[in-house]
């Protein structure tokens, strides 16, 4: 048995459709659905929960746990999650990506296999040569790498390094996609610790096609630069699965920036932190639970100072969740205003749903996707004027 295109793109949304594929309270792959009134039920919306229903009712079906063959394309992204590169500049991006690999690790440890049914549909027995690796490539690096099992894997090495570098996490400037898959290729780095190393290689790099001696000093100031920041920061970056940027501030707060207790932690209290639930918590403990994960961070940790994240004013927005969509005037970027957000309580998600307090639209009027969303919902459409005087600036 197969399914393809277990993607759940975005034409499909309030069509009847389940919305996302997430991990149920039994630690089985299930379906969330967006019904009318903006609520999310959770429950068999698909053809993985409603086998895996059959199965523990008939057992003897399923062959030694044997379930069946998923496919997806990937060009909106996989299982539900906006995980392409087209959707990078989301605020929940990244999050979509860990949460995406979680799920799809879940699928295979209860017997699914995964598969690709081919980056947009593209019918691999008819298209040029130069499509055809154009296709793989993408599917490569933006899918397999999700879930590839090879813990040697350099597409997932590539994807684990560019998080660390990225904006959100330690904001490195100079390391793309392409810069990184040299440096692995080349074996100087192996770990996140490595990159803080690189000097030791100027005289390779400076020789590389697309680097110089202007090009390593900015890269070396930029190293210089990341080494000042924020645990939150740091735990966001290692990539560990369900882990984002703003559940990491979360765990941070609540220990208050002190890794070693978070490193200690067990199940129980960090599922008790509110909006961390028993998933985060067991990805939590997990990662440190590995040796090499601690070995690898306090390499890492040697040559990085950590200050305490300023809490720049009372958690008036706790419990509240928050969509940005549009440009923005008085926040530099979407990611600023989401920063700001997060510092008094808040949560930046990036689809209107029944849960969502606010919609930040400065065309308030717009006949935008959100705003008619959020329209139907009875939901509030902030200018960023309004918007700062609810946040008392």
């Amino acid at each position: 048995m197969s399914q393809d295109d277990v993607c759940y793109y975005e034409y499909m949304d309030g069509d009847g459709f389940a919305s996302r594929m997430v991990i149920g309270a039994d630690g089985k792959p299930t379906c969330e659905m967006k019904l009318d009134d903006g609520t999310i039920s959770t429950g068999s919306y698909d053809l993985v929960p409603l086998l895996e229903d059959f199965i523990q009712e008939h057992p003897d079906f399923s062959y030694r746990g044997a379930r069946a063959v998923i496919a997806f394309t990937g060009y909106q992204g996989i299982l539900g999650y906006r995980t392409a590169a087209s959707y990078s500049d989301s605020p929940t991006y990244e999050e979509d990506r860990q949460t995406a690999s979680a799920v799809a690790q879940c699928l295979r440890d209860n017997g699914w296999e995964l598969a690709s049914h081919s980056w947009g549909h593209r019918d691999l027995g008819n298209i040029e040569y130069a499509h055809f690796k154009t296709d793989c490539d993408k599917w490569e690096n933006e899918v397999e790498s999700l879930y590839c099992m090879n813990p040697d894997c350099v597409a997932k090495k590539i994807k684990a390094f560019t998080l660390f570098v990225s904006r959100d996490a330690m904001n490195i400037d100079g390391l793309s996609e392409a810069t990184l898959e040299k440096f692995i290729a080349k074996g100087f780095i192996h770990d996140f610790g490595d990159i803080f190393e690189i000097g030791k290689h100027r005289e390779e790099i400076v020789e590389m096609e697309g680097f110089g001696e202007k090009s390593f000093d900015n890269l070396m100031a930029s190293l210089e630069r990341a080494k000042e920041t924020t645990l939150a920061k740091v735990i966001y970056s290692l990539g560990i699965a369900n882990i984002g940027l703003a559940n990491a501030k979360v765990i941070c707060r609540h220990f208050d920036d002190n890794l070693e207790k978070i490193r200690h932690a067990d199940e129980e209290e960090i599922s008790s932190i509110d909006t961390i639930g028993p998933v985060i918590a067991k990805s939590l403990v997990d990662y440190f639970k590995t040796e090499g994960n601690n070995e690898k961070l306090d390499h890492l940790m040697s040559y990085l100072s950590v200050k305490k994240e300023e809490k720049k004013g009372e958690q008036i927005f706790q419990n509240m969740n928050f969509v940005i969509t549009g440009s923005v005037e008085h926040f530099a970027n979407r990611a600023q205003a989401k920063e700001f957000i997060e510092s008094l309580g808040g949560k930046v998600t990036g689809s209107v749903t029944g849960k969502t307090n606010y919609l930040i639209n400065n065309d308030t009027t717009s006949n935008s996707s959100k705003n008619k969303k959020a329209k139907e919902l009875g939901i509030p459409i902030l200018s960023e004027e309004d918007f700062l005087k609810l946040a008392g600036q």
